[in-house]
């Protein structure tokens, strides 16, 4: 009888160890980028991450410390820059550093009706489904952000990826949920790292703006400034062409 009982307890713990898995994958397809047309041989811009909003299923949510400096990290590593701050430790904002602000944007989709339904199945089954019905949940999120460098125009750039994972009635939910966030996220982030390096018009201004020397206005002239300013709005506006605006633009720098 001893026997019989351990190895009963065997069969069922052997039974119960798939039940207790989750399987995640993105689901968003992946578009190979170009290889950077320009790299920076040194990095000497320094980066300020100024504002960073978050938002989770429509509604403002709090960003996750360890995200942010999770994504200082990378952008850190990526080469284009050689110090990265984000608000918790961002310095005076200076005027040579270039800006950026970041928007998150999740969606978690946990199929509470479609669980429903499942967990109600398996209660009249008395429980012998639990360990092979299937449960899911959907993750998607969005990175946006408006990199601005010192005199030049905002660049902005975005990067989404949904994922899945499906777990089953005895998986650590939790855990499942964690590494689902965590799946999406690290794609998202190596997305949104792929397009600003394969950006040949950002890397060159970053490039350029290292070897160049900050606009100094006259302090007794404010007029330059206010029409480099008002050529800004015009492009941003789309009153005036790009060959238009840097012709200007080019004209209003040399006058100062």
């Amino acid at each position: 009888m001893k026997h019989t009982t351990v190895l009963s307890m065997m069969v069922l713990i052997t039974g119960l160890l798939p039940a207790c898995s989750y399987t995640t994958h993105v689901l968003s397809p992946s578009h190979p980028l170009p290889a950077p047309v320009i790299s920076l041989d040194e990095a000497a811009q320094t980066l300020v991450i100024e504002d960073v909003q978050a938002t989770q299923n429509g509604k403002a949510a709090n960003v996750d410390p360890a995200f942010l400096q999770r994504f200082a990290f990378e952008l850190r590593r990526s080469g284009l820059f050689r110090a990265v701050y984000y608000p918790l430790t961002a310095p005076d904002p200076s005027q040579d550093a270039v800006h950026m602000q970041l928007a998150i944007t999740e969606t978690l989709d946990r199929r509470w009706e479609e669980k429903v339904g499942k967990d109600i199945l398996v209660g009249l089954s008395y429980l012998t489904l639990l360990p092979i019905i299937p449960y899911q949940m959907d993750y998607t999120v969005s990175l946006h952000v408006t990199v601005t460098v010192p005199h030049e125009e905002a660049r902005e750039f975005e990067s989404s990826t949904k994922a899945e994972v499906e777990y089953k009635g005895f998986s650590d939910i939790r855990a499942a949920e964690g590494d689902l966030k965590q799946t999406a996220l690290n794609d998202c982030l190596s997305g949104l790292l792929a397009k600003m390096k394969a950006d040949e018009r950002f890397v060159s201004t970053l490039a350029l703006s290292v070897h160049r020397p900050p606009l100094q206005l006259p302090s007794q002239d404010k007029s330059g400034e206010e029409r480099l300013r008002e050529l800004k709005r015009l492009r941003a506006k789309g009153l005036i062409s790009p060959e238009e605006y840097y012709e200007k633009r080019a004209k209003l720098v040399e006058g100062f």
